[in-house]
């Protein structure tokens, strides 16, 4: 209540950060059952007795153990209370369970795994790999981690991570790394509404929103020329090597696609 007086809306509240890994940053180890409490009813009734519209989703999910997600999800009062989950990590490892136990939670990418610094084209091509695993099982969004980071890559907590965008304390350049380019093409080009469609070729991810079809097309190696097929129309495109390809079509074809 007190941000809302200062006009800033808070659309949601994780609990917890990671709650099963003690970590050297601040963190907050939980047991299921108090977590579950904590949530049912403190956090819970709190937040509903303040008409603040905040939601409350369980997590950051950091394991896959499914078995905690259930104790506190059939927890009798917390569930009650709980919008979605979010997963990040080993957390991947439970996603698609919880997907089929729980059919109408929503689910969220909530940390994108940080990398070691190299910013390369093989952290963006892993990064996409985790974007197909999250999305394939229900998430409704994926969150990057560091958007910039200073020449050293190294983080506030003193290790090298990947970043977006690098700027160099001394003489201002700034480099734009190749995940900066892989999250230009998924949040500029799809946006709310859409929603995700299967295609036939493990490079591509697809999603339709009315009466338009978007796909961002991994190219793996060296240039080539691309054919796609949508139904019966086929189109041809020319890649650059290792790159990210969105293209959007002004209309829907309800039959495969084919990259």
């Amino acid at each position: 209540s007190e941000y809302k007086k200062e006009g800033i809306d808070i659309y949601a509240v994780h609990v917890q950060n990671e709650p099963n890994s003690c970590q050297n940053f601040p963190s907050c180890i939980w047991h299921p059952n108090d977590l579950a409490t904590f949530i049912g009813s403190y956090l819970g009734p709190q937040l509903s007795a303040d008409h603040s519209g905040t939601e409350i989703w369980l997590g950051t999910i950091e394991r896959p153990q499914i078995e905690r997600i259930d104790t506190i999800l059939n927890h009798e009062e917390a569930k009650k209370y709980i919008h979605g989950i979010g997963f990040q990590w080993a957390g991947k490892g439970a996603i698609a369970e919880v997907q089929k136990k729980y059919p109408g939670m929503q689910l969220m990418q909530t940390e994108t795994e940080c990398g070691d610094g190299s910013n390369d084209w093989a952290a963006a091509d892993h990064t996409f790999e985790l974007m197909k695993h999250y999305f394939k099982h229900g998430a409704n969004a994926y969150m990057y981690w560091n958007m910039v980071l200073d020449e050293t890559g190294k983080s506030q907590w003193g290790w090298k991570q990947n970043s977006m965008i690098t700027i160099h304390t001394e003489t201002g350049e700034i480099k734009y790394n190749p995940e900066f380019f892989l999250m230009k093409h998924f949040s500029y080009f799809i946006d709310k509404g859409f929603y995700k469609i299967e295609t036939s070729d493990e490079n591509c991810l697809a999603f339709v929103k009315n009466n338009s079809l978007t796909f961002v097309y991994r190219n793996k190696g060296e240039a080539a020329t691309k054919a796609f097929t949508v139904g019966e129309f086929t189109f041809y495109a020319e890649l650059a090597g290792n790159s990210f390809n969105t293209f959007t079509l002004p209309f829907i074809i309800k039959n495969s696609i084919k990259c």
